[in-house]
């Protein structure tokens, strides 16, 4: 029963038993003890709650072993351009990435579990402010576990349509520390056609179009890699369904300001709309050396490049510059760890993909 009851009851007796005033007295001493007990109650209820508020406190972070590798943890640029994805429809993808010298095992010694440790996460921000945090129970490792490839099979996007405009940041953590950080802006165009099925052109802005890679192996050709996308509500007038826009894809290598390497003829493409696609290509010599038509680890020379690359629906061509050396194409500052200024922002290549700097 409870007190307020058993109070009224209490006064009630009392009352018929001696009267009015006494019965006031003795329903005072009465409250008082009640009044003391039920600030007991409301003592241990409180007490109880805040332990079961500690029960179900979030596991604390795994804490890492980074002495693990020499090298210092960082996301393939490669990954970071492919599968960092907005949608033309604002969904953006912040999964499948490749990452190397993550370390494996956690401070004590033991090996981390990505489902019961969950340690392998990114935060996503916009303008500063944290809008999603995913972890990536599904991961591999291979390499030697050098090579981490960081994935979750059944992951939400992040709707940016719901955040707007702005700069955002993902940032990449292993346990408690952050090893790795991206940023980009995030845009919009407005269709001035009302009756279209897309009101709204969601893009990204950032290193997609700055930068291109050169990867080639010993018995391999000299690939060429580069990201591009068009911006165009209807780019087929006739088909408006289809929205890849048909275009054409060249390039010109020079050495010491002699075309060397061209494009046979320009190679037809189709450029998604307002998502980057990667477009690769082997490179293809004017004169055949070494028994090959394509410039290979056997046949490239040393001395300084430039390579010009063509999309028919840019303005202008990208323009790089390169130096090889002993059969390697030299990295740039951004892409060498003694030289880089901030680990967080390394451009991680894996010795394979060398990246090259628009002028």
């Amino acid at each position: 029963m409870k007190i307020t009851n058993l109070l009224k009851i209490a006064m009630a007796g009392l009352i018929l038993l001696g009267g009015v005033e006494s019965g006031h007295a003795q329903f005072g001493k009465l409250a008082k003890k009640a009044k003391s007990k039920l600030q007991g109650k409301e003592a241990n209820d409180n007490s109880t709650s805040d332990s079961g508020s500690n029960n179900t406190s979030a596991k604390a972070e795994v804490e890492m072993d980074w002495s693990e590798f020499d090298m210092s943890a960082a996301v393939t640029f490669r990954s970071l351009l492919s599968n960092t994805e907005l949608s033309d429809k604002g969904s953006l993808d912040v999964n499948y990435y490749k990452a190397v010298f993550v370390p494996n095992n956690k401070k004590d010694g033991s090996q981390a579990s990505f489902i019961s440790d969950k340690h392998i996460k990114t935060k996503v921000y916009k303008d500063g402010e944290l809008i999603k945090e995913f972890i990536y129970e599904d991961s591999q490792r291979s390499g030697g576990n050098k090579k981490l490839f960081i994935k979750a099979d059944s992951q939400d996007r992040i709707q940016v349509d719901e955040h707007g405009t702005g700069t955002y940041r993902i940032d990449f953590y292993a346990g408690q520390k952050q090893y790795y950080t991206f940023d980009f802006e995030v845009k919009s165009k407005k269709n001035s056609d009302a009756y279209a099925d897309l009101s709204t052109l969601w893009y990204v802005e950032g290193p997609w179009e700055d930068y291109a890679y050169l990867k080639f192996e010993k018995g391999e050709n000299l690939i060429l890699g580069a990201f591009t996308r068009h911006l165009e509500f209807n780019p087929n007038p006739a088909n408006p369904k289809k929205t890849d826009l048909d275009s054409k894809y060249s390039y010109k290598l020079y050495k010491s300001g002699n075309v060397i390497a061209k494009s046979k003829e320009p190679r037809s493409i189709y450029v998604s709309r307002g998502t980057y696609k990667l477009e690769k290509t082997s490179l293809r010599l004017l004169e055949s050396k070494n028994g090959s038509d394509y410039i290979n680890y056997e046949n490239i020379e040393d001395g300084q490049y430039k390579l010009e690359i063509t999309f028919d629906h840019e303005a202008t061509p990208r323009v790089f510059e390169f130096e090889v050396k002993d059969k390697k194409v030299v990295p740039i500052a951004e892409q060498v760890r003694s030289e880089n200024s901030d680990p967080m922002k390394l451009i991680e290549g894996m010795n394979e993909d060398f990246w090259l700097k628009r002028k």
